[in-house]
């Protein structure tokens, strides 16, 4: 069952690498601004390390080629009391 895993993990490696040489690329990371054009927000909540309208939690990975947003980032989004 392990090799199999490892196959499979690979496969998804190779096809990720052979999408990126065309243009696609995958957007969302913890610590950006939170932007409505490639961010869909699921939920928002208070963190400590992150400052209101930063993303700190990602539900998906989101997908961007060349210039158009196939599908937005999942994303929590903190909101910090004052």
């Amino acid at each position: 069952c392990k090799n199999f895993v490892v196959g499979v993990d690979m496969t998804r490696k190779l096809l990720l690498d052979a999408l990126g040489k065309h243009g696609l690329e995958e957007i969302g990371s913890l610590g950006e601004t939170f932007d409505p054009a490639k961010h869909e927000a699921m939920e928002m909540q208070a963190h400590p390390e992150y400052i209101s309208g930063q993303v700190c939690g990602l539900v998906n990975k989101g997908y961007r080629l060349k210039d158009r947003l196939i599908r937005p980032a999942r994303v929590k989004v903190c909101k910090n009391e004052s």
